[in-house]
């Protein structure tokens, strides 16, 4: 992996401390998080219009489509607050130079970087 080539630190250490720690991420780390929301479905594949179908959880559906866990590229678990802080520090400054982080949303990867975190 290139950042670990270039960093010298394993993948998940240079995130923790480069990322995450600056952005004040305290929820964000390559381990599931107890209490940790779970994506649920109606059973209504059969009748799409019966609202009063059973949830379920979608975990096995997503295991199987994903091949495992959704989580981000780097195999992390985020909140929706830790995810604000990220785009707080990427457009203050804390985690890259003004210069490139414009240079980033003009190329449109700001956007992506961010919704990959999400995910």
């Amino acid at each position: 992996m290139i950042v670990e080539s270039v960093s010298g630190e394993e993948f998940r250490h240079y995130l923790a401390d480069h990322i995450f720690r600056p952005a004040g991420m305290r929820r964000t780390s390559s381990e599931a998080p107890c209490g940790r929301a779970i994506r649920y479905y109606r059973d209504n594949v059969d009748d799409p219009l019966n609202t009063g179908a059973p949830w379920v959880s979608a975990e096995a559906f997503y295991g199987k489509l994903l091949k495992g866990p959704a989580v981000g590229p780097g195999g992390e678990y985020s909140t929706i607050d830790d995810l604000l802080r990220f785009a707080e520090a990427l457009e203050s400054g804390k985690l890259l130079d003004r210069k490139s982080f414009e240079m980033l949303v003009q190329q449109g990867l700001a956007a992506s970087a961010i919704l990959n975190k999400a995910t």
